[in-house]
């Protein structure tokens, strides 16, 4: 898939961008603060499978929350299948051709999605796919945006070499469905390792000080109330496994280790037909490390 147009209108240091892109390969270069980094935030926020995004007042150009942040970013290439079914996403297909959208289809035109995120001052956000025709459009949910594959590699690695949500070691682990269920077991083997009675009775102190008082003011309760390890607080998605060189976690390594690592993961689960945001490219590139390999 291919980013052919992006638009943004009073996000950050933006007031407005109209932009289009031909190229597969595209290099911004600038000074700092010339909001080389807010384009590909825009460009994440919109294809990016969030569904509880953040914002706040200064996300508006100016602290300004009078008018919304609109940003609408346009795919083509390799749209991920059944999206441009009438039951999805077809009927509000756009067109590339000579290096601009168009509404109107032709022989040899390209399909395209805008993509559209607009935060009004509620700053809720909403995504929509749309066009001139139809420019209430159709919400696109997260899950859908999962299918873009839009990864982003920047200097905050250490995420993607644990298994914490998004992460693609965890995309990873869970195409093993034997791993996926060796780590599950793990966290339930975890849970029932705390017996608070016996090696926390100070705690163990305290849990029945609660239920004494429940009772008190008549909370009714079916067995006999213990201190556990909360099931949602240790599971694979959480973090807890990571990636370790002997001892040493890898998020201990440099930088250009770390990213060069993240990299080579997200190419093996989602770079394929898929969107590359990445940010700083310097860091990692480590030319005596490749030099070092072709001796």
């Amino acid at each position: 898939m291919k980013v052919r147009h992006i638009s943004i209108e009073r996000f950050r240091g933006i007031q407005k961008l109209d932009w289009n892109i031909n190229g597969d390969f595209i290099c911004l270069i600038g000074s700092g603060d010339s909001t080389k980094l807010t384009i590909l935030d825009a460009i994440e926020l919109t294809l990016y499978p969030y569904w509880n995004v953040g914002f706040d007042d200064t996300d508006f150009y100016n602290a300004d929350i009078s008018e919304p942040i609109k940003i609408t970013v346009s795919i083509g290439g390799n749209l991920p299948q059944n999206f441009l079914s009438d039951a999805k996403y077809g009927l509000h297909a756009r067109y590339w051709k000579e290096n601009q959208i168009s509404e109107e289809p032709s022989d040899d035109e390209e399909p395209v999605l805008s993509i559209q995120l607009v935060v009004d001052s509620t700053l809720d956000p909403t995504w929509t796919v749309i066009n001139e025709r139809i420019p209430e459009g159709k919400k696109i949910s997260w899950k859908d945006r999962e299918k873009i594959k839009t990864t982003r590699l920047g200097t905050m690695v250490d995420q993607h070499l644990s298994c914490s949500k998004g992460s693609v070691l965890l995309q990873l682990i869970l195409k093993n469905k034997e791993v996926k269920s060796v780590l599950t077991e793990i966290s339930r083997e975890a849970r029932k390792a705390l017996d608070s009675e016996k090696q926390l009775p100070n705690l163990h102190d305290t849990v029945t000080k609660v239920e004494n008082l429940g009772r008190k003011i008549g909370v009714t309760k079916t067995n006999k109330y213990l201190a556990k390890i909360d099931s949602q607080k240790i599971n694979m998605h959480a973090g807890y496994v990571a990636l370790h060189d002997g001892e040493i976690p890898l998020r201990r390594r440099g930088l250009g280790i770390r990213r060069l690592l993240a990299a080579i993961l997200q190419n093996e689960t989602k770079l394929d037909n898929g969107i590359a945001l990445i940010d700083e490219i310097k860091h990692g590139l480590e030319p005596y490390r490749w030099c070092g390999n072709a001796r």
